[in-house]
């Protein structure tokens, strides 16, 4: 994995897998439990969610099998399936957003010191997508980039 920090999380891209990280300000525990429980108060959901501002709530089941997914007015939509689960080490879900192909995001959370973690993601199975189903715009490097740039800017805030 690549090391980054809160403020220039470190990204890597080809075409068949999307990694990203950034170092936060707490502790591995805490990390995991902000990321899984608190997913609403710190994801951009604006740029990067299915229903941008309708959305009230996201919700991780936490256990295999347990789905990610966002609440709107109109019901739940379905961001993923959690197909392994280690708190506070980390999981991984099956990624249900790209229409047409799942992808795989793993999650991982390495203590680094008392107060800090090592957050990386790694998106993989681009293989399976067939690129005409992704808007021309869609950039899932960037959007992990700013997704955990976000999350460190809450735990900074939580160790407040």
């Amino acid at each position: 994995m690549s090391s980054g920090n809160a403020r220039h999380p470190s990204l890597e891209a080809d075409q068949r897998v999307v990694r990203a990280s950034v170092v936060v300000n707490c502790s591995q525990e805490s990390a995991f439990s902000t990321f899984v429980g608190r997913v609403a108060d710190w994801w951009p959901l604006q740029s990067y969610s299915l229903g941008q501002g309708q959305i009230k709530e996201v919700v991780v089941e936490r256990h295999v099998g347990g789905r990610m997914y966002e609440v709107r007015a109109d019901g739940e939509h379905d961001w993923g399936v959690i197909t392994s689960w280690n708190p506070p080490d980390g999981f991984m879900l099956r990624w249900d957003v790209i229409p047409g192909a799942a992808t795989y995001v793993e999650l991982t959370f390495e203590k680094v010191a008392d107060r800090s973690t090592r957050v990386s993601v790694e998106h993989t199975g681009w293989e399976n997508v067939d690129p005409s189903l992704l808007p021309p715009d869609c950039d899932y490097g960037e959007g992990w980039r700013v997704t955990l740039h976000s999350f460190a800017e809450e735990c900074a805030k939580s160790a407040q």
